[in-house]
């Protein structure tokens, strides 16, 4: 599981290659046949006679010459693009993991890790100029059908069957997050999820031992401990355009609710697994379970919520989880995490896998942009960069789930959260149109309406499916 001693063997091979370079040039044995006539005399004694007898010898001469200088070829060189980490150390380590690669295969890599808008700026570009965009890539979830349905992305399925074959193969979700149309069109090397954060001491008020484990147990568990006024159950924000999203896909998903089918291109949302969804919603604002801005809270206010003690429970990444490490131990130690609870269909989550490595069809090297790709995303060097920023982004293949630092109570949780994870379009491939949805936030407005009471559930949805239409009328799934 550990990286370090490929690592140490990589040096080896670095090093040996350049001695060898460095060293004085072998002298070049050409070894040719040189004929000599040499005459032995020996005699023969015959009664009366002397013979002279002559025999030809042929003898090899070695003739030493100078070693001919070697014509230089000209190396393939390819181009690779990585968003940038706060993390330095994993900067380092991939650029180090890239160049070791590139040593072994003989090939230049141009390397450029960039902040993410800028790499939004550059992919922006190349949608119109497809030249400008490198051999090898990190893809964002949201770029990938946007890629795709522009006909710019490389078959990488050759590049995922083999990393595949690396760490008990890849979770089960993150085949999801790169398959279009029964073809991988990048690899998984990262993963990220937003687990649930209770606080125990709320949990134990309630007469609880444990946090709930479904949607139903929990608004039992919000009416013990909402105070009017005071504190709130659930630090639910629908006001931001990222964490919002993801909670409403996690409750509809979870009650066997979606926007859209399993083929990408039926509309879906009005059900009545959306109308129960939308009901329990109403249920946990009717008992006071919100806090009061949370129709207008943006991405951070959930992140406030807890840190301020108004809450008691969110959904949220590992940003608070490291803040309560460094800024308040004792909230830290009040804390339980947990994944996010099940509905009547089970566990479902949105993420997991928001980001893949794949290549562009332009490159003039796909065999060598595949390789290069396989090499990134095995499990060796997946686990390597996940070490190196401490657990703050997740490994994705099976036998990493197995590792004992997930034995520790607050990492566990992410681990497991990221096997229930589904990219945006589920129970259907990703598309343009499923990111529009999330992109105008059809979701988190359709529960506005509802908890703030301007409309009925029936009504919300219908106009919910009307927006969902129009959107996928403009933007029809390439599949």
């Amino acid at each position: 599981m550990r990286s370090k001693s490929l690592v140490i063997i990589g040096l080896v091979v670095v090093v040996s290659m350049l001695l060898a370079a460095c060293a004085p040039a072998t002298p070049q044995v050409i070894e040719k046949v040189v004929e000599k006539t040499v005459v032995v005399e020996k005699e023969k004694v015959v009664p009366q006679t002397v013979i002279v007898e002559q025999t030809k010898v042929v003898e090899k001469e070695k003739v030493v010459t100078a070693t001919p200088k070697p014509t230089p070829a000209t190396k393939p060189k390819l181009s690779f693009w990585m968003n940038y980490n706060f993390e330095e150390a994993v900067n380092i380590l991939i650029r180090d993991q890239v160049k070791q690669w590139a040593l072994t295969n003989n090939v230049d890599v141009d390397i450029l890790i960039a902040k993410d808008t800028d790499l939004h700026a550059k992919w922006s570009a190349g949608m119109e100029a497809p030249d400008t965009l490198p051999d090898v890539s990190v893809i964002f979830a949201q770029w990938m059908p946007k890629f795709y349905e522009a006909d710019l992305l490389l078959d990488v399925s050759d590049a995922y069957a083999e990393a595949n074959k690396s760490g008990g193969g890849f979770m089960p979700a993150a085949k999801e997050a790169v398959t279009i149309a029964g073809k991988q069109w990048g690899v998984p090397y990262i993963g990220s999820v937003t687990p649930a954060y209770w606080r125990t001491d709320k949990l134990k008020e309630a007469g609880l031992s444990e946090p709930p484990k479904t949607y139903a147990e929990m608004l039992d568990f919000c009416k013990k401990v909402n105070k009017k006024g005071s504190f709130w159950c659930y630090g639910l924000a629908l006001g931001g355009y990222s964490d919002n999203e993801v909670q409403m896909r996690n409750i509809l998903w979870s009650y066997g609710a979606s926007d859209v089918g399993k083929d990408g291109k039926t509309i879906t949302i009005n059900s009545p697994e959306t109308l129960a969804a939308l009901k329990w919603l109403k249920d946990m604002q009717d008992a006071g379970s919100f806090p009061p801005d949370a129709i207008t809270g943006d991405d951070s206010a959930n992140n406030k919520y807890y840190q301020t003690k108004m809450v008691a429970m969110i959904v949220n990444t590992g940003s608070v989880l490291s803040w309560m490490r460094t800024n308040d131990p004792d909230l830290l130690k009040n804390t339980m995490l947990t994944t996010s609870p099940a509905g009547p269909a089970g566990a479902h989550a949105t993420g997991g896998f928001g980001a893949s490595l794949g290549a562009f069809k332009k490159t003039k090297y796909p065999e060598l942009a595949k390789s290069l790709i396989a090499w990134f995303c095995h499990a060796d060097r997946v686990w390597a960069r996940t070490e190196a920023i401490k657990f703050g982004n997740l490994p994705v293949h099976v036998d990493a789930a197995k590792d004992p630092v997930w034995d520790d109570p607050y990492l566990k949780p992410f681990i497991q959260q990221l096997q229930i994870g589904h990219p945006i379009g589920y129970p259907g491939p990703s598309t343009t149109a499923a990111y529009e949805v999330q992109n105008q936030l059809v979701l988190s407005r359709m529960a506005i309406r509802v908890i703030s009471g301007e409309q009925t559930p029936e009504q919300s949805v219908k106009q919910a499916e009307d927006e969902i239409k129009k959107i996928y009328a403009k933007f029809p799934p390439k599949l």
